[in-house]
């Protein structure tokens, strides 16, 4: 170990666990703006009807 090695770096993570984290922001980034889509369009459809 010489004064001019780089820095070890730090392991990749496993692909499950990258998989998942993955899926979870995924499902995360879709999920929210869909449910505010729906819950606006029942909002708006319960404003129009009432």
């Amino acid at each position: 170990m010489s004064y001019g090695d780089p820095p070890l770096s730090p392991p990749p993570p496993p692909p499950e666990k990258m998989h998942w984290a993955l899926k979870a922001l995924l499902i995360v980034v879709i999920g929210i703006p869909a449910v505010l889509l729906v819950l606006g369009a029942l909002v708006f459809g319960i404003c129009m009807l009432g």
